[in-house]
Parts: structure tokens; C-alpha cells; sequence
């Protein structure tokens, strides 16, 4: 789900600008006829996106607190403190109606990448059904949502979890996990995301504003 890491203070979160890639690494797609279903990249065509840095990989684990333990232990990583991503408008396989959400979450200081740990979570997107492991590959501030999703759509790939606002403008969109052999591609809008720390309490807020897990540093207060 979308926060921002420490670098951001200065996501949700405050994500680092995705910086440009060269042209010739653009994405990959597959042939309808020859891989089942996706339109083949070619010159000109709108369903590929910009090319953008990888912000975050997330991870789906089954006991949160476990997870940072053994995650710091075998990186050296500083994890944020428990968040969680808390709205009543999400919709996925589970349910296509908006309901609740309330998934836990921890970022590593550390990155981009950075890493995201999300404990298991309802029924849909991050149950325990889907197994503990990488979840998704996670692209911060996206500015045109809405706009890939259509375009992906459009191509072949589905949608598997979409979090909206109260007017249902998208806040971040999961593609189907197994469009790309298992894991999901999550795209997160350049705007607040709902996020509280674990108690419910207000999260901290970044240099934007936005709700973040990490406290705002000497220099941005």
C-alpha cells in the first residue's frame, strides 16, 4: 500500500521522484496470440507506460512485528513504525463493492527500493490465501493513474484493487498478480493516502503534508 519513506520527508509517504530511464528499457508486454491475452508493445502504442523507478517491493507476511524482526535482522534495514492503510472504499476480487480496508504496514527506511512489509489482510488482495512473499513492485506520486489503468485495461491487463476517495477518484490501482507471472504491478496517485498509525492515531506529516510513518526530520519542522 502507499507511505512514504524517511527520504520523502523534506508517502503518504513522500515518494523520491522517479528519476528517467534510458529509452531503449522500455516495458514488456505479451503477445495476444503467443502469451494469452496482452497486446504486443510496438512503437506509438499509449497502453505502455513511462518508463519509472521501482519505489518499493511489498511484501505480504502473516505476523507483522515477526516480520520486521527478521527483515532488520537479515538486512540491516530500519523499519518505520507500524501503520496502517485504513479506507472503506476498496474494491477487489473479494468484494467489487467499495468496503473496508484496514491492512498493516511498515516501510524500511532504507531504499528506493524500499521495502514494504503488509500483514495479512480480509479476504481479497492481502489474505492469507495469497501466501506469504512479494505482493507487488510499487511506483510512487504516479501521475497519471487513472489514465494506466485505462491504457493497461485497455491491453489486456486486469485490475485486482483499486482504493478510492469519497468521490471515487483512484488513490492507487493493483494490476491481476498473475498478468505478470505472480506479482502485481501498484500504482499510487501524487495525493494524501489514508494512513494512521496502528492505534488509530493521525500518522506524522511529511514536508507536503501528506500522512507519513516517519517523523518529520530537525531540519523540516
Amino acid at each position: 500500500m502507499a507511505v512514504t519513506g524517511p527520504s520523502h520527508v523534506g508517502s503518504a509517504k513522500c515518494a523520491d521522484r522517479p528519476g528517467p530511464r534510458p529509452a531503449a528499457r522500455t516495458p514488456l508486454g505479451r503477445s495476444t496470440v503467443e502469451q494469452g491475452g496482452l497486446d504486443e508493445p510496438h512503437e506509438g502504442n499509449s497502453a505502455m507506460p513511462q518508463p519509472q523507478n521501482i519505489h518499493h517491493v511489498g511484501v505480504l507476511v502473516e505476523n507483522l512485528e515477526d516480520a520486521i524482526r527478521k527483515w532488520s535482522l537479515g538486512t540491516g534495514y530500519t523499519f518505520s513504525e507500524i501503520g496502517r492503510y485504513r479506507t472503506e472504499f476498496y474494491s477487489d476480487h473479494s468484494n467489487p463493492r467499495p468496503h473496508h480496508h484496514d491492512a498493516r504496514i511498515s516501510f524500511s527506511k532504507e531504499g528506493p527500493p524500499h521495502i514494504e512489509l503488509m500483514e495479512f489482510h480480509g479476504a481479497g488482495t492481502h489474505s492469507a490465501a495469497q501466501g506469504e512473499g512479494i505482493h507487488h513492485l510499487g511506483f510512487m506520486d504516479h501521475p497519471r493513474v487513472e489514465g494506466v489503468k485505462t491504457d493497461l485495461e485497455a491491453a489486456g491487463m486486469r485490475s485486482d484493487g483499486v482504493a478510492t476517495d469519497e468521490s471515487g477518484a483512484i488513490l492507487l490501482w493493483f494490476t491481476e498478480k498473475s498478468d505478470l507471472h505472480g506479482i502485481r504491478l501498484e500504482f499510487v496517485s501524487p495525493v494524501p493516502q489514508p494512513i494512521v498509525m496502528d492505534d488509530g492515531s493521525p500518522a506524522y506529516r511529511d514536508a507536503r503534508g501528506f500522512p507519513s510513518l516517519w517523523p518529520p526530520e530537525p531540519d523540516t519542522v
